[in-house]
């Protein structure tokens, strides 16, 4: 072995990357991007859990439970007990605390039962939200009880429940994500290696144009995405045997416009690389940040203003909501047809820039 001729190539190398201040800003930049990202998500107080709270008429502690409540981070809204279903079903409140006219006086020997009606498809807002109340329940009845046996806790879960596992929760933002994630790579390669070929050279002196280029290559990529999401699909419901609620076909509808998206996304912004390489560094500035802010993690609803600002910038925050609203609350077409208009308008507009940047890819 010629040392020499190691140093050489190791030197040319480590030329070759200082020419390129993309491939620089990858290696030293993106780390701290995602680093820093993820320690401000982990480390970033969340916003106030929404919480119903039904108390009898005239119940003389109404004021030192509501002070307890707020103390623990919840924001109380106050219901009435024929309310709480309604309530959660229109996102403005995650769970609903029912306090029985029994507290007042229970029966002897029978502990009175609080009723806790959570949301329960957000399985971090659903731990959160039992912990603090199981907590503010053995923080009051002290004082409100007298000595008396402590109120269970009766739970009932509107959505997932017990019978979903980690599995169940986390497999439709995993199917979309796993979906969007690859179409992505494989347009944007696919993308650069046809102009590197001169294939797209060849394309723009003939008459066809801009658009029916794009719509045809998207067409051609959309036929190989739809087969891998079907088999995304299959595998996780009969060989990981996830449990679901809706129906499979609106899975597969949320899921085409999913790599629609990523279609189009991954077409436009193969104009500002020049390479497979320089492809593969749109993954922590496009793919990662969507895994943090779209809802795979920590609930949006959760996140502070500036971040959530940053959620409903990103087709997979609607696609998520999509499939846990169908898989895990059993919704139907007419209640996700927002999401599905919103990745349709995404569709759109990436399709548009992705024709305008068809002459700088080729430059």
């Amino acid at each position: 072995m010629s040392f020499d001729r190691v140093f050489a190539l190791a030197l040319r190398i480590i030329r070759q990357f200082l020419r390129d201040k993309r491939t620089l800003a990858l290696i030293f930049l993106a780390p701290i991007f995602v680093m820093g990202l993820l320690a401000y998500l982990i480390t970033s107080p969340s916003q106030n859990l929404k919480v119903g709270l039904s108390l009898p008429e005239g119940v003389p502690f109404k004021e030192l439970v509501l002070e307890k409540m707020e103390g623990y981070g919840l924001d109380v809204e106050s219901i009435q007990a024929s309310q709480a279903v309604s309530r959660i079903q229109e996102g403005a409140i995650q769970a609903a605390l029912i306090v029985p006219q029994e507290i007042l006086n229970p029966a002897p020997g029978a502990p009175p039962q609080i009723r806790l009606v959570l949301e329960g498809s957000e399985p971090s807002t659903t731990s959160q939200i039992l912990e603090k109340l199981s907590l503010l329940i053995r923080d009051i009845s002290p004082s409100l009880l007298g000595g008396r046996a402590l109120p269970e806790l009766e739970t009932e879960f509107l959505y997932g429940g017990k019978d979903f596992d980690t599995v169940d929760y986390l497999a439709p933002v995993f199917i979309s994500f796993f979906v969007f994630f690859f179409v992505f790579l494989l347009s944007v390669v696919s993308f650069i290696r046809e102009r590197t070929r001169g294939t797209m050279e060849r394309l723009l002196v003939s008459p066809i144009g801009k658009a029916e280029i794009i719509a045809g290559y998207a067409l051609g990529f959309l036929v190989f995405a739809l087969i891998q999401s079907i088999i995304v699909l299959l595998f996780a419901i009969y060989v990981l045997g996830i449990q679901y609620r809706g129906s499979l076909w609106l899975v597969y509808l949320v899921n085409l416009f999913v790599i629609l998206a990523a279609v189009s996304l991954g077409i436009f912004l193969s104009a500002f690389a020049r390479n497979e390489f320089q492809a593969i560094q749109f993954i922590p500035v496009v793919i990662i940040p969507q895994a943090f802010l779209g809802g795979f993690f920590w609930p949006v609803e959760q996140l502070v203003p500036l971040l959530q600002a940053f959620s409903y910038c990103m087709p997979m925050t609607y696609a998520n909501w999509a499939l846990k609203g169908v898989m895990i609350k059993g919704q139907g077409f007419g209640e996700i047809w927002p999401y599905i208009l919103i990745l349709l308008a995404f569709t759109t507009f990436f399709f548009f820039l992705a024709s305008v940047s068809v002459k700088r890819s080729t430059e």
